[in-house]
């Protein structure tokens, strides 16, 4: 954590530390002389101060222009502030919020949140509105780019509103349970089709020599045509496919497996470069919370006591990308560094389990982000990061799970097998590193087009 006691230097954005709440301002251009600190300070007009060198003052944690990366402790508290402020509806006071952030961060020191939320006033993202009458109290408001960041929040966690009341209605009329799937299937495609870009079109079909119905294909009409078209029913050719989704209505032990056995099939029609969004998308489930992940796990995992299992990954993204179950669970497959028992450190499969630290329902939000990152393929234009995606990752918290504890795939060709391969270790690392720098950038190296 940032250390109190230091000397400003000119380019420093800092607070002097016990100064009252109500008066709090944000110092610069720090002159040292003999025994005093000269600032200038911007609160309300340029003004001059000056202060004693024995003076304890703050380093703003949250200076842009810093030489440093904002301190993530620092950070926590800032969006803890905009949560409260959005769950309070903008009306609180100050000893409100401090108890807000020390319960929900009760391993932060009292005075490290008390000078983080000082110098969000003294940035002017808060504001004291007037001090509570015969109390030490000051009643607090919220900026109005705050509020803006709030309003964004709320449309994360109402995005599966309509899904949810539609797909009711629905269940409430209809009681032919293929009906009532199919009907939530065709809410979801038109919930997917007013939020994704034009070129893309959402159907159900089939990917060209591959036998199996997808409930949900978006595939890229603009550089492609489809080999059968009637109405939203198509039949599409491999390259063409952006993501392909499974919906189910309840997710059962025996719908999971079948979906992710229609998952595993429909990989191999992937070329990789980059990889379509594979994604699974229910409902409701009745598989019980600790019960999911395991049964995913175990799908892919190794074959034990000489048994084969077909469904092993052979290749990175060669497999499930997202799950999500409703505004209750979302889980992705990502890859992070694993140490095997020969001391080799290799990149291997993991189920990350999505957690919001703040008990939001967006899992559906994030499922529709993690699908949208999956649908650019220009070699040349970058994506930024929406203010959207921003915010949903500042409040997430992801469990991780190796699906695989040693050699996997490509790593069990080049160490356990006699056979010779065409690629290094280095290779599959920079496969994987190309894919998550695509996801998250939107920028596929151009020459693996």
């Amino acid at each position: 954590m940032p250390n109190n006691h230091y000397v400003p230097d000119y380019t420093d954005q800092c607070i002097k530390v016990n100064e009252p709440w109500d008066t709090v301002r944000l110092l610069t251009h720090a002159m040292v002389d003999d025994q005093h600190i000269n600032f200038i300070s911007f609160k309300g007009g340029v003004e001059n101060l000056r202060y004693r060198l024995t003076d304890t003052f703050f380093k703003n944690p949250y200076q842009i222009n810093s030489s440093t990366a904002p301190n993530k402790y620092a950070l926590l508290i800032r969006h803890a502030c905009e949560i409260y402020f959005e769950m309070e509806e903008g009306k609180t006071t100050l000893s409100k919020l401090l108890s807000f952030i020390a319960d929900h961060h009760p391993r932060l020191k009292q005075d490290f949140i008390e000078n983080c939320t000082k110098c969000i006033f003294a940035v002017g993202t808060l504001r004291i509105k007037k001090k509570i009458r015969n109390t030490t109290d000051f009643e607090i408001a919220i900026s109005e780019h705050s509020k803006e960041r709030s309003q964004l929040r709320q449309y994360a966690s109402s995005m599966a509103d309509e899904l949810f009341t539609l797909s009711e209605k629905v269940g409430k009329l209809i009681k032919h349970n293929p009906t009532t799937g199919s009907h939530r299937e065709t809410i979801l495609r038109s919930l997917l089709s007013r939020q994704l870009p034009h070129r893309f079109h959402v159907a159900t079909g089939f990917i060209f020599n591959c036998p199996r119905q997808i409930d949900i294909l978006i595939y890229d009409r603009l550089e492609y045509s489809p080999i059968f078209i009637e109405g939203d029913l198509v039949v599409v050719p491999a390259e063409s496919v952006r993501a392909a989704i499974e919906v189910k209505t309840t997710l059962t032990t025996e719908s999971l497996e079948d979906a992710l056995s229609l998952m595993d099939e429909i990989s191999w029609a992937d070329d990789l470069k980059p990889p379509f969004f594979k994604g699974i998308y229910a409902f409701k489930q009745n598989i019980s919370k600790d019960s999911l992940p395991k049964l995913i796990v175990d799908f892919y995992a190794d074959p034990v006591d000489g048994e084969i299992n077909e469904k092993i990954i052979l290749s990175p993204y060669r497999h499930l990308s997202a799950l999500c179950v409703g505004n209750t669970e979302f889980m992705m497959i990502e890859y992070k560094e694993l140490k095997t028992s020969r001391d080799l450190t290799i990149l291997s499969p993991h189920l990350m389990r999505y957690k919001n630290i703040y008990g939001r329902n967006v899992c559906t939000s994030i499922f529709f982000d993690y699908l949208l990152r999956h649908l650019t393929t220009h070699p040349l234009k970058e994506k930024t990061t929406s203010l959207l995606t921003e915010i949903l990752l500042k409040e997430s918290l992801f469990h991780a799970t190796p699906i695989y504890k040693e050699n996997w795939g490509p790593y069990q060709r080049i160490h356990d097998f006699v056979f010779d391969v065409d690629f290094t270790e280095d290779d599959i690392r920079d496969e994987i590193h190309a894919i998550q720098n695509w996801i998250n950038t939107g920028k596929w190296p151009s020459k693996n087009n």
